[in-house]
């Protein structure tokens, strides 16, 4: 008899379920374990799960075999694939915190957010995280388009793209498939503080009203505008001219 101790968890990025074992039958199960335990623990990855389960030989099949819970994971062989892929997946984007003001919005007053609104509000909640609390909340791809601030990424998933959504396996059922993603990464507090704080003043949901704080004289917009259309506005920009926008 074999025992296999599990590794296990939610891969957001791809949709997925994702493991890595080790087995009794090797003379490093032990070490093997506590290994990979401090990996994860010193990356403060705290969305994951382990499990054991007996069988009688040490492949993958056959826990499969044993049981259906394990079906549909993606199994590694290799840890630090497994690591690696599971830091990806949580790695926060501007269609993560899109996704989430539309969530909000949609709570608090039962309509959704117009794409225009939307796109400025992930623009708004990266800037006040930036120049507030220095955090760099996700890799943005922000440009000037002709009508304001947009992120590339949450530009293509509205016009090009299917809405895919990762169904949690470690949360309960009143949280959502983002607000996992987000509170598994560590940085849901203040994502949700930032979201919170600008969805209290009055009209942020006004496509017009964000286009005219955004289209001020001295704005990144309008610096980053002037050099041409889909001109990159960097983080430099946001952090020296984002207090004339202000909300």
């Amino acid at each position: 008899m074999v025992t296999h101790f599990i590794f296990i968890a939610d891969d957001y990025r791809r949709g997925k379920r994702i493991s890595w074992q080790t087995t009794s039958d090797l003379t490093t199960f032990m070490d093997d374990i506590a290994n990979v335990s401090d990996k994860l623990n010193a990356k403060k990855f705290i969305s994951y799960a382990t499990h054991t389960i007996d069988t009688e030989r040490n492949s993958w099949d056959s826990v499969v075999a044993a049981d259906p819970f394990f079906e549909d994971v993606s199994h590694y062989t290799d840890v630090v694939s497994f690591i690696s892929d599971l830091e990806l997946g949580l790695k926060v984007t501007a269609n993560d915190i899109a996704e989430l003001i539309s969530e909000k919005v949609e709570q608090q007053t039962g309509q959704l957010v117009p794409e225009m609104a939307l796109m400025k509000l992930v623009y708004y909640v990266y800037s006040e995280a930036l120049t507030k609390y220095q955090i760099k909340l996700f890799d943005n791809n922000f440009v000037a388009f002709d009508h304001g601030p947009v992120d590339r990424d949450v530009w293509d998933r509205i016009k090009y793209s299917e809405n895919y959504e990762v169904e949690p396996v470690f949360t309960k059922n009143e949280t959502s498939p983002v607000q996992a993603k987000l509170l598994a990464s560590g940085k849901y507090q203040i994502i949700q503080k930032v979201i919170d704080d600008i969805l209290s003043v009055p009209s942020t949901t006004s496509k017009y009203d964000l286009m005219r704080k955004t289209h001020q004289h001295g704005t990144p917009w309008d610096i980053a505008y002037k050099n041409g259309q889909n001109t990159r506005i960097t983080d430099e920009l946001i952090r020296q001219h984002h207090a004339v926008e202000s909300l």
